[in-house]
């Protein structure tokens, strides 16, 4: 599973998180503490997101994708999350490219 944070359709490169399924695993990115954030995420996750949050018109978005043999599928999309656990593991300002994005149109 990843979790690709996108703001105004740009994917986030220091903001995209992965996780994989072992015993006990929750198909669960908000809460889950072990989400690991990938130091160079693959070029083609981030198109896939931003594609995604073009075409659902979701300007700030959580784009939570899994990988399969086959390529990308899309999980769900969230528009509101806690970012505390994403900020503390990547160790970035989420919460303040969000609100630079939305003072942007002020």
């Amino acid at each position: 599973m990843n979790r690709v944070i996108v703001i105004g359709y740009g994917a986030l490169e220091k903001a995209v998180f992965w996780d994989e399924p072992n015993q006990g695993w929750k198909c669960s990115v908000c809460l889950n503490t072990k989400i690991q954030c990938y130091k160079n995420p693959p070029g083609d996750l981030l198109e896939f997101a931003e594609n995604v949050a073009k075409k659902f018109k979701a300007e700030i978005s959580f784009v939570d994708v899994f990988s399969t043999k086959d390529g990308y599928v899309l999980n769900e999309i969230n528009t509101a999350c806690s970012l505390i656990i994403h900020e503390r593991i990547s160790r970035y300002n989420i919460s303040k490219k969000i609100a630079d994005y939305l003072l942007s149109f002020v």
